[in-house]
């Protein structure tokens, strides 16, 4: 998600409620390091950490997690231009909570 625009940091931050991360989704492909974590998820954090599990997509299932899709994230983007990849993958995804 290069070039990610001010007003869609601020609807994912304004998004958190009762999630642990707000984490743009689509067709089955999830943005971990483009997600906006509570701060209540740090002890998770640390634990995989220490477990060895480096990467977030690792974290993800032992939050609650709500998933952003691509509509609505150029939806708060003022229908701002995609990447190419996001482009080739097309809308998707959605909004579901995990746990």
């Amino acid at each position: 998600m290069p070039g990610l625009a001010p007003d869609v940091i601020r609807f994912l931050v304004g998004r958190i409620g009762a999630a642990d991360a707000i984490v743009p989704a689509w067709e089955g492909d999830v943005e971990p390091l483009h997600a906006v974590y509570a701060l209540r998820c740090v002890p998770a954090i640390e634990a995989n950490l220490r477990a060895g599990r480096h990467a977030l997509r690792e974290l993800l299932p032992s939050l609650s997690v709500d998933y952003v899709s691509e509509a609505e994230l150029r939806a708060c983007a003022g229908g701002g231009q995609p990447d190419q990849r996001e482009h080739a993958r097309g809308a998707g995804g959605g909004r579901r909570t995990v746990r």
